[in-house]
């Protein structure tokens, strides 16, 4: 279950009484998990390594054989066939908009990566 961004909302945040909550991205993903091995594994491998390492000169080219295949024994590579999704949030989507732009407010104050990205997204679903 790959987990979105989150975070904390506090009470104080709204201008009103109320309690505080967590607004939250979630994706549900289900399917059959199928391992990876030999020249499967290496052409995944090879593509993380040329998109993370882009521009340095890097690459799994001209590495010794041995090596690879060492390193390679360490490594658990899979591969999911979905078969169904469930996406979920909860992005204080009922709120008055007074309170919405608050929440909003407040939490890219935090500075905080998972913070912004949940403002960022309620401020993009309520325009």
């Amino acid at each position: 279950m790959p987990q979105g961004a989150h975070t904390y909302i506090s009470p104080r945040w709204y201008n009103h009484v109320n309690a505080p909550t967590w607004n939250y991205i979630n994706v549900h993903v289900y399917g059959k998990v199928r391992m990876l091995e030999g020249e499967e594994l290496k052409s995944l491998l090879d593509q993380l390594i040329k998109k993370h390492e882009a521009g340095t000169g890097y690459s799994m080219d001209g590495l010794p054989a041995d090596f690879v295949e060492k390193e390679m024994l360490g490594v658990a590579g899979f591969a999911l066939d979905v078969t169904r999704l469930d996406a979920a949030s909860k992005l204080s989507q009922n709120r008055d908009d007074e309170s919405y732009a608050s929440i909003i407010s407040h939490l890219k104050a935090r500075g905080e990566d998972a913070s912004a990205e949940v403002a960022n997204e309620m401020k993009d679903r309520r325009k």
